[in-house]
């Protein structure tokens, strides 16, 4: 039987929490949803509760625990994540700081006890900036650059990340200059249509599509030059997602992975395009610049996820699979993460050493990678 309690994990995609997380219901807190229907009855409601209680050595009740966590939270906040952090053995997050947008990465960072990274977003503020105070669109290509440039400066933003599944959807090929130009044109003349209101009763401009796609190929021919990783969402992701068979990371394959440019650069696919899973671990082993993580779907499949864990085990190799939550909202959240997965993948690996498939040594070779070595050596941690 394997044991991975001792090893070191590096989260390599998560979101942040601020100081009113001490005051959250822990056990409602494992939900994508606003207002949750029959979330007592859903598995995961029940597997958090079980696994919080044994955190906290109460009964698995949610008030229970609801109660005991407001007093081990109402004095030292920050002695308790240190506390939650330790246990899961997390040594350093990469965060996505455009969720929530209501904490800096630097605000962050004095709440927890580990090293936080960034990986930032091309989307909605950048997006914003250049279209809405740029007068020409030479403008824009001068005020997106200047950006990145900005972020590739900090040592602790080792990567970009687009969510324009979201929006766009995933089939983007290339939109050559003279069009983007056209369409700036065309954009200034009518600014307002554009204009949405995403999370938070925050309002960004949604478009227009085909100027995202062309700020993508600028960004990612930017990542080439500076060689460093870039993000893709792919698949599930918040209950806004429009239509996900635009997220499906298949689409990539016909709009992105062939391009000379993008085999340059290290590309994650964030959170493995699930459901689809193994359509990702196959784009992972044709693709040698191709990486997934397994983030969101740990720890949302809670018990279940080591099904998920076997489709990315059948084509892509343990040195391109990355450990990941997608955790936000309470730091019980990123503990739950470690703990749930690390279960799953000693039930994984161990089935594929007693099927010979493995010799343990490997096994937990294996294991060191995919929770904390690849993370490392691809954002040169």
């Amino acid at each position: 039987m394997l044991d991975l309690s001792d090893l070191p994990v590096i989260d390599d995609h998560a979101h942040m929490f601020g100081p009113d997380a001490k005051d959250a219901n822990p056990v409602r807190s494992f939900t994508m949803l606003e207002k949750p229907k029959d979330i007592e009855h859903q598995l995961l409601y029940h597997c958090a509760a079980r696994a919080l209680a044994k955190l906290y050595g109460c009964k698995p009740d949610e008030e229970e625990i609801f109660k005991l966590r407001k007093a081990k939270t109402k004095n030292n906040f920050e002695e308790f994540v240190a506390d939650i952090f330790q246990k899961a053995n997390i040594e350093a997050l990469i965060v996505d700081p455009g969720y929530p947008p209501t904490i800096t990465v630097e605000e962050f960072q004095d709440i927890v006890p580990v090293k936080v990274y960034s990986v930032e977003r091309i989307d909605e503020h950048l997006f914003d900036e250049v279209m809405g105070e740029s007068n020409t669109f030479d403008d824009v290509l001068d005020t997106f650059h200047e950006q990145l440039d900005q972020w590739f400066k900090k040592k602790d933003v080792v990567g970009l990340k687009t969510i324009t599944a979201y929006i766009t959807g995933l089939n983007i090929p290339r939109i050559d200059r003279d069009r983007a130009a056209e369409i700036f044109k065309e954009f200034q003349e009518d600014k307002k249509r554009w204009i949405v209101e995403f999370g938070f009763g925050q309002k960004h401009y949604i478009g227009p599509f085909e100027m995202r796609i062309f700020l993508f190929w600028e960004a990612l021919a930017r990542c080439a030059e500076k060689k460093v990783p870039f993000q893709i969402h792919t698949g599930d992701g918040d209950m806004d997602m429009k239509d996900m068979k635009e997220a499906s990371a298949l689409l990539l394959q016909k709009s992105v992975l062939n391009d000379e440019i993008a085999k340059q650069v290290e590309l994650v696919l964030v959170h493995s395009s699930y459901p689809e899973v193994e359509f990702a671990s196959y784009l992972s082993y044709v693709y040698t610049n191709v990486h997934i993580d397994l983030s969101h779907l740990n720890p949302f499949l809670n018990v279940l996820v080591g099904r998920k864990i076997e489709e990315a085990f059948m084509w892509t190799p343990f040195s391109r699979i990355l450990y990941g939550t997608d955790a936000y909202g309470i730091p019980e959240f990123y503990w739950f993460g470690v703990m749930n997965f690390k279960k799953e993948l000693e039930r994984v690996l161990g089935y594929l050493v007693a099927r010979d498939a493995l010799d343990e040594d490997y096994a937990y070779k294996a294991a060191g990678m995919i929770l904390s070595e690849n993370a490392k050596k691809l954002y040169d941690l």
